[in-house]
């Protein structure tokens, strides 16, 4: 879902942010070299299945699908997201 400018306060941006770059530090560590091919495909097809708009008044929700990329990759979900 998209979120209008102002909602989210600037310690959350912060917080988020460190976590974030934190998880791709160790996602890019833990990734072995023979999973990336595996890594590229699986970020693309979710990537395509964002495509997938459903509408929810009043604004509109993507497929992410997150959970399910965590759960195959591991730690690779990261720096692919």
């Amino acid at each position: 879902m998209h979120l209008p400018d102002g909602v989210l306060s600037s310690q959350v941006i912060g917080i988020s942010t460190a976590l974030c770059a934190g998880g791709v530090i160790v996602g890019l560590r833990r990734l072995d070299y023979e999973y990336v091919p595996r890594v590229g495909m699986l970020a693309a097809v979710f990537f395509v299945a964002t495509l997938i708009r459903i509408p929810f008044p009043p604004a509109s929700v993507h497929l992410l699908l997150n959970g399910l990329m965590g759960v195959l990759l591991g730690w690779a979900a990261f720096p692919a997201i």
